[in-house]
């Protein structure tokens, strides 16, 4: 008995007029059987290397079609035919038979070949169970977790996606993680995969796509803190580097935040910089209250709120950009409709003199993990999905060693944060921005953990 296997890519005319060719030869004959291998165009290439070392095969191939011959009855690696013009040599020596079709119908074939391999294809992706989205938390003993993680789900931050939440503490006890699982657990939530409760930073990390670093969050800032914030974090990005998602991306918040991006950001190598940011979230939310309080709007109704500085509240507020929605004033518009802040707000002496203080005042003042917890929660859904959506972001810039909080927008699904066009820095407050950024510079060198084989030269000398 004789069984040929033909081989090729979807939607080749060669391979269409070979696959004709062993039909012919499969109704004629009695003992002549067929097999039929058809690829994708990305994969065609691969799989006849490998196929052709595994046979060992000399002959160099990789046109389409490839056919060979197995030896039913006595195994083995198969004897090499070729392509479609040797197969109709053979076919024509052994067999006394031909092909004896036209180009067009071979076109034809090859493209319902090519439609029917997609068909299939999709039914199999769609029959797929999906993997839920890996989501880790570190910190997640404190209450900022507690708030953010429902947050998470009924907020729908990562849109139709299912999520798998990872609750990740080195120095909790594990039964307030585990008492906090069941809680999200009994939410019912349908986008919630499972939660995992951890105190490993490699299973919490492995394969996460998306991380929230809330380490010392409630952290009182100082130098003597330094050492033991760098060591943390550049362990994690080293764990996150060989182990999370490609596509990871990683939001820190808190007074570390920006060192906590600019030393992760240094340290990961097959991670891009662009996927750490720092979020000043809650210094932006608290300085747009401020200024609603002031004109007499909901605070949803203040956008463009820029924030240049730190997320430790080192900060300038920049309004130079800021719009104000819902005004009770002599202009009206359209539902989205919006005026200037100069036009709505005219103690400017206050603006100018007391409102930056103020929004400093709070943020050192009030703590709340509430605020704290949905600012991070819409920065996430905003950089998930793309929406091109105002955000003050500290993001690595190239060439710069600090990471400066500033307006910034993102207009592709997970992609990367880009200055907001037309926002500069205020001319008026530039030194003092300049200052900051000399600050976290200075703040950076303090916080580079030097590498193994620096700390051994140090040692010799």
């Amino acid at each position: 008995m004789a069984k040929f296997v033909v081989a090729g890519r979807a939607g080749c005319p060669s391979y269409a007029r070979a696959e004709m060719l062993a039909d012919k030869l499969a109704t004629n004959l009695p003992d002549f059987k067929v097999h039929k291998i058809v690829l994708s165009q990305e994969d065609w290439a691969l799989w006849v290397k490998e196929k052709c070392t595994t046979c060992d095969w000399s002959h160099p191939h990789c046109s389409s079609p490839l056919i060979w011959r197995e030896l039913i009855d006595r195994g083995g690696k198969g004897i090499y035919l070729g392509g479609v013009s040797d197969f109709e040599a053979y076919t024509d020596h052994y067999y006394k038979l031909s092909p004896d079709t036209k180009r067009d119908t071979e076109e034809a074939i090859a493209q319902e070949n090519l439609d029917t391999f997609l068909a299939i294809q999709l039914e199999i992706s769609r029959s797929k169970p999906i993997e839920p989205t890996k989501v880790c938390i570190t910190n997640a003993s404190s209450t900022i977790a507690y708030q953010l993680a429902p947050l998470l789900l009924t907020e729908r931050v990562l849109g139709d996606e299912k999520i798998t939440i990872v609750l990740f503490d080195e120095e909790s006890d594990d039964s307030v993680l585990h008492a906090m699982a069941m809680e999200l657990q009994d939410m019912a939530c349908p986008n919630l995969g499972e939660v995992i409760v951890t105190n490993l930073p490699q299973r919490a990390f492995t394969g996460a796509k998306v991380v929230f670093l809330l380490d010392y969050m409630q952290e009182e800032k100082c130098d003597e803190m330094l050492s033991k914030v760098s060591t943390k974090y550049t362990g994690y990005a080293g764990i996150m580097d060989f182990n999370a998602d490609k596509e990871v991306l990683v939001m820190a918040a808190g007074p570390y935040a920006n060192l906590c991006v600019a030393l992760m950001a240094n340290k990961v190598s097959s991670l891009s910089k662009a996927q750490f940011i720092a979020s000043p979230a809650t210094i932006e939310h608290q300085a747009a209250s401020i200024l609603a309080s002031k004109i007499g709007v909901a605070s949803s109704d203040v956008r463009r709120v820029g924030v240049w500085g730190s997320c430790d509240g080192h900060v300038i507020i920049d309004t130079s950009h800021t719009r104000v929605h819902n005004h009770k004033g002599s202009i009206v518009g359209e539902p989205n409709f919006s005026l200037p802040l100069r036009k709505c707000l005219f103690d400017l002496v206050w603006l100018k003199d007391e409102y930056n203080k103020e929004v400093v005042e709070r943020h050192s003042q009030l703590k709340s993990s509430l605020v704290d917890a949905l600012g991070l929660a819409r920065l996430m859904k905003s950089w998930w999905a793309g929406d091109g959506a105002w955000h003050s972001v500290g993001a690595v810039s190239e060439g710069e060693k600090a990471v400066l909080c500033r307006p910034c927008l993102c207009e592709t699904a997970r992609g990367e944060w880009k200055w907001f066009e037309g926002v500069e820095m205020p001319t008026a407050k530039k030194e003092e921005i300049e200052s900051k950024v000399q600050r976290l510079e200075e703040e950076f060198d303090k916080g580079v953990v030097p590498s193994s084989n620096q700390m051994l030269e140090d040692e010799e000398l």
